[in-house]
């Protein structure tokens, strides 16, 4: 699956329009890949909705030993 079709099977299980077996079976892919990519588009998405973000906060992390160095 190219990252657009997966994101539109990711958004129909969560909507409930599709379960993740479902999604599985069409796609020729295990049960645990498809609650994986669910649960890391879950967590994104919860990421995005916060004022910093854990990417944004593990990098200022990583300048501040960059600039000690």
């Amino acid at each position: 699956m190219d990252c657009e079709v997966q994101s539109v099977r990711v958004m129909d299980i969560f909507k409930g329009k599709a379960t993740v077996a479902e999604v599985a079976r069409q796609h020729d892919l295990t049960v645990s890949a498809v609650e994986g990519r669910v649960d890391e588009t879950q967590r994104n998405m919860e990421n995005g909705f916060k004022a910093r973000p854990k990417n944004t906060r593990e990098q200022d992390g990583a300048d501040l030993w960059e600039t000690k160095g």
